[in-house]
């Protein structure tokens, strides 16, 4: 029990820790926020995180590392701050569409448009994904949930086009199609342009073929038969 106390306290701490300083009110200390998280962003696409350090950071800002922990008290604090900003980015363009029917959906065209969407995100924010495999080895609520944001928008189409599907089954067909999304666009964004472009069609053809069988149309029409 005392264990469980010690280390329940010790992640508090290191859950604080990694809480930005102070959020910013003035819009002057608001640009200085955005471009420390922008530099952080390229510089982890560059690099990747490990070899990153707050020291560097500041010095391509062009600020002090002092005024760069006035707002981050560690790198992860801008880690962690980057993952918000991402999610928030995620909530943009991964949205369940408010009162239309997935059922009338083609699901080929949603995993289409979810893929594409998904892949012009990590263009536009090459940091995404050394953010997203940093996460995985975090314990914040901010992190894991970056983690979850494109499971959760499957698994709400998924619900509503066949909720007769268990919710575990759906979390694992979401945890799937979005795990091999990443790794694909991993190794996509290395390749050149053609190569690119072939692996995100295969990766469109791969999630139709695991997909179409439970939640595809002559699925549903197969369970209406039976119900």
């Amino acid at each position: 029990m005392q264990e469980d106390t010690a280390r329940s306290e010790q992640e508090q701490m290191q859950d604080k820790a990694s809480q930005p300083r102070r959020l910013p009110i003035q819009e002057r200390s608001k640009r200085q926020v955005s471009r420390i998280l922008d530099t952080a962003a390229e510089m982890f696409a560059e690099q990747g995180l490990d070899p990153v350090t707050t020291n560097a950071i500041a010095a391509r800002v062009g600020i002090s590392i002092g005024t760069l922990y006035q707002y981050f008290p560690n790198k992860s604090a801008l880690v962690r701050a980057l993952a918000v900003r991402y999610l928030e980015g995620l909530d943009a363009i991964l949205p369940v569409p408010e009162g239309e029917d997935p059922t009338r959906w083609s699901l080929p065209q949603e995993i289409e448009r979810a893929v594409r969407a998904l892949e012009g995100f990590i263009e536009k924010n090459p940091g995404f994904l050394p953010v997203y495999r940093a996460a995985r080895g975090a314990s914040d609520p901010d992190s894991l949930r970056l983690l979850d944001r494109g499971k959760q928008h499957f698994e709400g189409v998924f619900a509503r086009r066949a909720p007769w599907v268990p919710e575990q089954e759906r979390w694992a067909h979401a945890s799937i199609a979005v795990e091999a999304a990443h790794s694909v666009f991993a190794l996509a964004l290395t390749l050149p342009a053609e190569e690119h472009r072939l692996l995100v069609r295969e990766l469109c053809t791969m999630l139709e073929r695991y997909l179409e069988p439970i939640y595809g149309a002559e699925a549903a029409r197969r369970h209406a038969s039976e119900a």
